[in-house]
């Protein structure tokens, strides 16, 4: 036998060791086992060219909207697992109603624009899916005159992304639904117009709005806008790599809070209650500027909560202060957990410091990182003698 009859004889063999790898024998090609072999090989089950498509995961790259839309209203129901559409530049056109016919995406979807300020969604855009998304992604989209009213009908959707995004004017239309837990609006900016009037996300676990640059009003209009309603449900908030001088007086407001996180902002002074919370919680405030912590920053006697652990590394503040610190540092003793970071700060060690270093000196185990400033000598390695003379302290 010449090589010639060798190729269609391989790849006969090589069809055979498909399907029968697959579990189906040769004399059984019936569309569903066409299906599913297609799907194995990673190939889709429609053309949806213009588009590309891998594993059910269709992308629109520049597509016209236009050329979107009739594609896919040319085809019966079916399912995708998710649509990423990047819009032109040029794109004058919203995202209309029924954009993707009788598609139902079954797990994400990403609007990516470049450079565009029409950026619109119709409230209908998604109707066959609308029981089935999950998440949603805004990437690179002037948002000045979106109406986020396409996503209040959402019934599963649980995370909600705003990336890299400009000109915010209203959160108007987010679903207020229970399942809704996630809000992430990150690497953003232009909140100088927003409307702060509160939308309705009763069920918000987790708020994300680090990395935006923000001013201490621009924060408070946006944590006014999505946080006002969910006081009671949010247990995670981030608010790092912004501009904020101050902790937002509203933080202290909610209950159930665990993890907030202020790092990397330019706070010079916590405040007396600004950071009361019951716990238990952990707070992260590392790279700032604190020059000052007043007495009862985190509570008095009566309101100081469970802290998990309060991290002030990289700040300015030189006095570790008997009125701020004694009763978080108790309560972590009480519940045998607790840790209180000072890492790179300047902290003196003079008499100011003998309630701790003297005084209560068990309490050294919930310090983790502290040292004399211009000494490099560790807390714990500083003996009781040191403070001989300084008056007794209150403990």
């Amino acid at each position: 036998m010449n090589r010639a009859h060798l190729i269609p004889l391989s790849i006969v063999g090589l069809w055979l060791l498909v399907t029968s790898v697959a579990g189906f024998s040769v004399d059984a090609d019936t569309p569903c086992k066409r299906l599913a072999l297609a799907k194995a090989a990673g190939i889709c089950s429609k053309d949806y060219s213009p588009c590309s498509c891998t594993e059910q995961n269709v992308n629109c790259d520049q597509v016209p909207v236009s050329s979107i839309a009739t594609m896919f209203n040319t085809m019966t129901w079916h399912d995708l697992n998710s649509i990423e559409i990047t819009i032109s530049p040029t794109e004058t056109e919203p995202i209309p109603d029924d954009f993707l016919g009788y598609a139902r995406v079954n797990g994400s979807v990403s609007l990516v624009c470049t450079g565009n300020s029409y950026f619109q969604v119709s409230e209908n855009a998604f109707r066959a899916s609308m029981e089935s998304i999950l998440s949603v992604t805004i990437r690179g989209c002037n948002l000045e005159k979106l109406n986020y009213a396409f996503m209040s009908k959402m019934k599963m959707l649980s995370n909600f992304f705003i990336r890299q995004s400009c000109e915010f004017s209203s959160f108007k239309g987010l679903p207020s639904h229970s399942n809704f837990k996630m809000l992430s609006i990150t690497e953003s900016s232009g909140f100088y117009s927003l409307d702060d009037t509160p939308v309705k996300l009763a069920g918000l676990d987790i708020l994300y709005l680090n990395d935006n640059q923000l001013t201490d009003s621009e924060a408070a209009k946006l944590i006014k806008a999505l946080a006002s309603t969910s006081a009671h449900s949010l247990v995670e908030f981030r608010l790092y790599n912004n501009k904020l001088t101050r902790v937002p007086d509203f933080l202290s407001s909610l209950p159930n809070i665990a993890e907030l996180s202020l790092n990397n902002n330019a706070i010079t002074s916590l405040s007396t209650n600004s950071l009361a919370f019951k716990g238990p919680i952990s707070i992260t405030l590392n790279n700032n500027q604190i020059k000052t912590v007043q007495p009862g920053a985190f509570g008095s006697s009566r309101t100081t909560g469970n802290f998990v652990i309060i991290r002030l590394n990289r700040n300015n503040f030189n006095h570790l202060d008997y009125n701020a610190f004694q009763t978080v540092l108790k309560e972590m003793a009480i519940a045998g957990e607790g840790s209180l970071e000072l890492g790179e700060v300047p902290i003196m060690c003079d008499c100011n410091l003998a309630w701790l270093l003297r005084d209560n000196r068990h309490l050294l185990a919930h310090v983790s990182f502290g040292q004399c400033s211009g000494e490099s000598v560790d807390f714990a390695d500083v003996g009781p003698e040191r403070f001989d003379s300084c008056p007794c302290s209150a403990a």
